[in-house]
């Protein structure tokens, strides 16, 4: 597992090294920027929100791991009323998408089976589409 500065200049950089060049590359820094930010927006515990970023790619799987302290269980998924539908937008990328809480870590975790390129993007337009049909009411 590789940990990621998220807020680091050179993060599509720290996403190639542990991928090699890969049309999921872009998709993984979309991810990062936009779960950290939700989980800043949505955890108000004052100004110091611990958040750790991992990657961890085991031959066929890529693996994200978000991880922040909360003293409560605190999705920031699709759970209750929450804004944020992580899970509506990001399901059409990743195989899986779970939160975890043991001892007062949450765990956010995405999941995604590689494969060929050709048909990670045709998996990416199908999710394009998709979303695209969602919001027009489709």
């Amino acid at each position: 597992m590789v940990h990621i500065d998220y807020y680091s200049d050179d993060l599509h950089l720290q996403i190639v090294q542990v991928m090699g060049e890969s049309i999921i590359n872009d998709v993984l820094e979309i991810t990062i920027r936009f779960v950290t930010e939700m989980i800043i927006a949505e955890i108000k515990e004052g100004d110091n929100i611990n958040i750790s970023v991992s990657i961890l790619r085991e031959r066929y799987d890529v693996v994200l791991v978000f991880i922040y302290q909360c003293r409560q269980y605190s999705p920031i998924s699709n759970a209750g009323d929450k804004s944020s539908h992580i899970d509506d937008f990001f399901n059409y990328y990743f195989d899986d998408i779970h939160h975890e809480y043991v001892d007062g870590e949450n765990r956010l975790v995405f999941r995604f089976t590689m494969m060929s390129d050709a048909d990670m993007q045709q998996k990416f337009l199908d999710a394009l589409d998709r979303n695209s049909s969602r919001k027009n009411g489709i």
